[in-house]
């Protein structure tokens, strides 16, 4: 998938959710968590932490960051960011960043390039 559809999952689930009784710091960091999810899986493109040139760069890509066992720990990780910028520590941060991860890591296994889902490590 790219970057423009992952956005708009990460909007859909922020937009999906009932706000109303949460003050803008929380509905802040709602909204960061969603969308810092739904893109964090490709930082590896944004780091070159994969690439291994220019032509091995889609094939390395969606490796180790892609994988499902990261998914709680790239929500963690968004969680604690949130948390030190806006002090709000309510679960929802964690589950919207934990479902938008998941979210791009299960559309991007149903492309023709696939995913090394269950790998962390390329052999």
């Amino acid at each position: 998938m790219d970057t423009i559809t992952h956005t708009l999952f990460g909007l859909t689930t922020y937009g999906a959710i009932k706000k109303e009784n949460f003050d803008r710091q929380t509905k802040r960091a709602l909204l960061f968590s969603s969308l810092v999810g739904s893109q964090i899986p490709d930082i590896d493109v944004v780091v070159n932490l994969t690439e291994t040139g220019r032509v091995m760069e889609q094939m390395w890509h969606r490796g180790i960051t892609h994988s499902f066992f990261l998914v709680p720990i790239w929500a963690v990780v968004i969680y604690i960011i949130a948390y030190l910028i806006w002090k709000r520590s309510h679960l929802l941060i964690f589950y919207l960043a934990l479902i938008n991860v998941f979210i791009h890591n299960a559309t991007d296994a149903l492309n023709a390039w696939g995913l090394e889902f269950l790998n962390l490590f390329h052999e």
